[in-house]
């Protein structure tokens, strides 16, 4: 089915992205509205120029052209996937599976922000797998305990943050010229308005 969708003889495909417009299609939608609602698109574009995050939405739409290593800096540092019991209760409940969210991989998230619980994370690992199980399936967790000892205010803020790039619509410029200016007044310009990586 992925060989027939994508063109190409793969057995596995990213989690995080796609460029094969038949993927889009096999779920209703056009690439580009697959790309901003269902991959992390959004989420790695959100402080970028609108003219520079459409020539990427461009590039993406050209067969088999995938940033990867700029879709990687998504989930950077990241190497199991996580979940949120609570959500995966309600998901079961409700639809009789549960199912694996973006906002809850993304680099740095680790709680829940609709529950505001800690996410677990599993043993499924975060990388093109053959059959990735849903979370209900995914077997134990992993000892996280003290990893990260920020208060839970913080952590809420990371991920409302986080959240908040990932779901945003193209509507960013106040966002990008934001985020300038904090970074500039943190130190990290040059003179002028341009800024350090």
């Amino acid at each position: 089915f992925l060989q027939r969708l994508t063109g190409h003889r793969l057995t596995a495909h990213s989690l995080w992205i796609t460029s094969y417009e038949r993927v889009a299609h096999a779920y209703g939608f056009s690439l580009p509205d697959f790309l901003r609602q269902h991959t992390v698109f959004q989420y790695v574009t959100a402080y970028m120029p609108p003219v520079v995050r459409q020539r990427i939405l461009q590039n993406l739409s050209e067969e088999g052209y995938v940033y990867v290593s700029m879709i990687r800096r998504s989930v950077i540092g990241e190497h199991y996937l996580k979940l949120c019991p609570s959500c995966m209760t309600e998901e079961i409940r409700q639809y009789g599976e549960s199912y694996w969210h973006r906002a809850h991989q993304l680099s740095a998230v680790e709680v829940c922000l609709q529950h505001q619980v800690p996410l677990h994370w599993t043993t499924q690992k975060m990388a093109r797998v053959t059959a990735l199980v849903p979370p209900h399936e995914a077997g134990g967790y992993l000892n996280t305990q003290g990893a990260n000892s920020l208060p839970l205010q913080l952590k809420l803020a990371l991920a409302t943050a986080s959240a908040k790039a990932l779901w945003a619509l193209d509507s960013q410029h106040n966002v990008v010229q934001t985020y300038r200016q904090r970074a500039c007044a943190l130190g990290y310009g040059y003179i002028g308005p341009r800024m350090h990586g």
